[in-house]
């Protein structure tokens, strides 16, 4: 499979970063970002690609996957901020 696609979902990589990724979250919900932190600091899910984001970094994760895993944590802890999340980024 191509370096462009994720290894977990198999779905082609958007070129963004996880840092730009959790600027989008603290954007949504300034008072929680420190969840969005905590959660994703040990996010395991990284790829290997020369994608690079908008802000230059090099792209280390599926934001598809990520974007899962952070409703997955929203579910289990904040169920009414999980269907807000859906709204805004699925």
């Amino acid at each position: 499979m191509s370096e462009n696609y994720c290894n977990k979902c198999k779905e082609k990589i958007e070129a963004i970063c996880i840092d730009c990724l959790q600027k989008d979250l603290v954007d949504w919900r300034p008072l929680e970002s420190l969840f969005f932190y905590d959660k994703t600091k040990e996010f395991k899910e990284q790829i290997k690609t020369e994608l690079k984001c908008k802000c230059g970094k090099k792209v280390t994760i599926c934001s598809k996957c990520y974007h899962k895993y952070i409703q997955n944590c929203l579910q289990q802890e904040y169920p009414d901020l999980a269907e807000e999340f859906a709204v805004f980024f699925t």
